[in-house]
């Protein structure tokens, strides 16, 4: 007679599933897995929208500087400030608000700004080294620290993005 017993496998267990520590390591791995990507997603975004308002404040800046070129280098006043907006093309779904200030006294006296506001202040430049605000609430006190009086053809444009935890940081363009 013949023996079917297949030598190879003499003295092995054969196994049908898999076992439970195999189980546990690949639930571990896709958690952690799912973990990142969940701590990515919040950086990913606000980066994108970081980076949109640094193109819509650039925008704005060279909208100021296309009205001051069409005006015979004349910075424009408060009452041009929609001028300046309808010369932007911002990005798709920006809603921006700007206002126009003339020196550094009116920017520290101003209104407290919100994160889709920029301010256009004629007159001053960026500060080289600016001390940087990162702050929850934003006031205008907070970015008369980036600018310093100038000639009066010069113009720079204040906003700010979003940092972590729910703060903001100044941030200056200069013409």
């Amino acid at each position: 007679m013949k023996n079917n017993i297949n030598k190879t496998e003499l003295g092995k267990k054969t196994s049908a599933g898999f076992t439970i520590i195999e189980v546990l390591i690949v639930l571990a791995i896709a958690g952690l897995i799912l973990l990142i990507v969940f701590l990515a997603v919040p950086a990913l975004q606000r980066n994108g929208r970081n980076t949109t308002k640094r193109s819509d404040a650039s925008k704005v800046l060279g909208a100021v500087g296309e009205f001051v070129s069409n005006n015979n280098g004349t910075v424009p006043a408060t009452a041009n400030v929609g001028t300046v907006q309808t010369a932007t093309k911002l990005s798709p779904g920006t809603t921006l608000s700007a206002t126009i200030y003339t020196t550094t006294a009116t920017v520290s006296s101003g209104t407290v700004v919100g994160n889709s506001e920029v301010m256009i202040v004629t007159g001053v430049a960026c500060v080289a080294s600016p001390t940087i605000t990162t702050a929850t609430t934003l006031t205008a006190a907070n970015f008369a620290a980036l600018i310093s009086n100038s000639s009066a053809r010069s113009y720079v444009v204040l906003y700010s993005v979003d940092a972590p935890n729910g703060q903001f940081t100044t941030q200056c363009v200069g013409s």
